[in-house]
C-alpha cells in the first residue's frame, strides 16, 4: 500500500513538472520594443507588455520565410567609428542571420518575408551582449531602412523606416534614352552632415537630405554625361562622376559628405565596376592609341578619390588618375594658369608630423602652361596627380 502511494506521488509530481514546461514555452514571446525572448506579460529587459497576438519566438523564425511572402528591399546606413567601438555588426531577421557587416559599411539587400510583424536585431559580432533591436510589419511589397551606430555597450538602431514600394522617379532631362540612377549617401555621425543637391549635365534632379539615397529614371540623350553633387546651396563643395550612356543604362554610386567636397566612390555602369579598362567609343585606328583626358578636381574616366588625413584639420580631397602604363606627351588644354603633373607610386606613407602621403614615382614633375606639352611616363603600380585646379590635361600614348 505505501508502495502505491508512493508511485501515485511521484506521478503527480511529474506531471505537473510537465505541465508547468509546456506551460512556460507556450507563453514565451518576442519584445517587439528590444526584440528579447520574454515568458511572462512583460518584458524582463525594458519593461513592455505582452503583445495580445505575440507568438513564440521559435515560432516567428520558422514562420517568417514562407513560400507565401512579400518581397522587400532593405538598406542599412551603417555609421563609422574613427577609433572607438569600429566592431562589425551581424544583422539577424527574426532570429535568421541575414549578413555580416563589416564595420562603416552600408547594406543593401532583399528578402521575402511573411505578411505581420518581424523583428530586426543588430548584434556586435562575435557577442550577444552588445545588440540593439528594431521591428517593423509589412502587408505588401515595401522597403525598410535604417541607420545604426557601434557604441560599447549597444548598437544604437535608428531612423527606423518602412515604405511601400513604388517605382523609380522618371525625370526628362535632355533625351529618351533611359538612365536608370541609384545613389547611395553614406551618413556622417557628427561632422559634415550637410545636405546635397543632384544634378545632371547642369540640370538640376533633387536635394538629397543627409544620409538618404537616390533611385529614379532620367530621359536623357546618348554620349557623354556627368552627374553632380554639390553640397545644398553651395556649389563650391562638390564632387562629380562622368560616363557614357549608348542604349538604356544603369548607373550606381555611393557619396561622402567632407568639409572638402563630395567624394564619389564604388561607381557602377550597368551593374561592372567603372575602372581605367573603359571602351572608347570609336574605334581607333590600328596605328594610333586614344587620348586621354585626365581632370585636376574631377573623377572623369580614369579617376579614383582619396580622402587625405581624415578627421583631421588638414583633411583633404585627393583626385588620382591611374591611366594605363606608358609613356605620354601631356598638354594642358583646360582651366586657368598653369598646372603641375606629378606621378606618384600607389604607396601611402606617414610623415614624422602624422600626416599621410604619397612616395613620388620614377618620373619628374612637370608644370605645363596654357597650350604647352611635355613628356610623362607612368610605371606599373603608379598614378598621375594634378595640381589643384580646374586644369585638363589631355595625354597623347607615345607609340
Amino acid at each position: 500500500m505505501k508502495k502505491t502511494l508512493l508511485f501515485l506521488m511521484m506521478l503527480l509530481v511529474l506531471l505537473s513538472s510537465l505541465g508547468n514546461a509546456a506551460f512556460s514555452e507556450s507563453d514565451t514571446w518576442a519584445c517587439p520594443s528590444c526584440g528579447t525572448v520574454s515568458s511572462g506579460n512583460f518584458c524582463s529587459i525594458c519593461g513592455a507588455k505582452k503583445p495580445e497576438t505575440a507568438n513564440k519566438a521559435d515560432e516567428i523564425a520558422s514562420d517568417s520565410f514562407l513560400s507565401e511572402s512579400i518581397p522587400i528591399t532593405i538598406h542599412i546606413d551603417f555609421d563609422e567609428n574613427a577609433m572607438f567601438s569600429t566592431y562589425d555588426v551581424e544583422m539577424y531577421v527574426d532570429e535568421k542571420l541575414i549578413v555580416k557587416m563589416a564595420h562603416g559599411k552600408n547594406y543593401d539587400g532583399t528578402m521575402d518575408l511573411s505578411p505581420g510583424d518581424h523583428i530586426v536585431q543588430f548584434f556586435k559580432a562575435g557577442s550577444t551582449k552588445v545588440t540593439g533591436s528594431c521591428s517593423f510589419e509589412i502587408t505588401e511589397p515595401s522597403a525598410f531602412s535604417c541607420n545604426i551606430h557601434a557604441n560599447s555597450d549597444k548598437v544604437t538602431v535608428r531612423k527606423v523606416k518602412v515604405t511601400v514600394s513604388e517605382g523609380p522617379t522618371i525625370i526628362y532631362v535632355n533625351g529618351q534614352t533611359e538612365l536608370e540612377l541609384t545613389i547611395d549617401f553614406r551618413r556622417n555621425a557628427a561632422f559634415s552632415t550637410y545636405d546635397v543637391d543632384l544634378y545632371c549635365d547642369d540640370v538640376f534632379i533633387s536635394t538629397l537630405p543627409h544620409g538618404e539615397g537616390f533611385h529614379g529614371i532620367l530621359n536623357v540623350s546618348e554620349g557623354i554625361h556627368t552627374i553632380t553633387f554639390f553640397e545644398h546651396g553651395n556649389k563650391e563643395k562638390s564632387g562629380n562622376s562622368e560616363f557614357s550612356v549608348n542604349g538604356n543604362t544603369v548607373f550606381s554610386c555611393h557619396i561622402e559628405a567632407t568639409k572638402n567636397g563630395i567624394v564619389v566612390t564604388e561607381e557602377k555602369l550597368n551593374n561592372h565596376i567603372m575602372s581605367i579598362e573603359k571602351t572608347v567609343e570609336s574605334s581607333p585606328k590600328p596605328t594610333e592609341k586614344p587620348k586621354l583626358l585626365i581632370y585636376a578636381s574631377k573623377v572623369g574616366t580614369y579617376g579614383k578619390t582619396r580622402i587625405m588625413d581624415k578627421g583631421t584639420e588638414f583633411e583633404r580631397i585627393m583626385y588620382q588618375q591611374f591611366v594605363p602604363t606608358g609613356k605620354y606627351i601631356a598638354t594642358n588644354v583646360g582651366g586657368t594658369g598653369a598646372v603641375q603633373v606629378s606621378v606618384y607610386k600607389n604607396e601611402i606613407s606617414i610623415t614624422p608630423e602624422g600626416w599621410e602621403e604619397y612616395t613620388p614615382g620614377k618620373c619628374n614633375p612637370i608644370v605645363l602652361m596654357q597650350g604647352e606639352s611635355g613628356e610623362i611616363i607612368v610605371y606599373e603600380n603608379e598614378f598621375i596627380k594634378l595640381s589643384d585646379g580646374d586644369n585638363i590635361v589631355e595625354l597623347s600614348p607615345v607609340l
